[in-house]
């Protein structure tokens, strides 16, 4: 059986795996910088180029272009 389907390359954007509570990443992160937490998994919450994406408890992927990865890194410091 066949299926009509067809595949659009998405532009490269900067992705970060976050785990942890909302509270403890927002003091990590900042809550200033993060555009809330969506309330259930599978969900996301998008303001000023960023989504947060809820992967499941205590999981999120925070995803933007990639233009702001350096910004997002020096915020989020993952080698800390």
């Amino acid at each position: 059986m066949g299926y009509d389907a067809s595949f659009k390359r998405l532009p490269v954007n900067a992705c970060f795996d976050l785990k942890g509570s909302e509270s403890a990443l927002g003091e990590w992160i900042g809550a200033e910088l993060l555009p809330g937490f969506p309330t259930e998994t599978n969900r996301c919450r998008k303001a000023d180029g960023l989504s947060l994406d809820h992967v499941g408890p205590r999981h999120w992927l925070l995803q933007a272009d990639i233009d702001r990865e350096a910004e997002l890194n020096a915020a989020l410091r993952p080698y800390a």
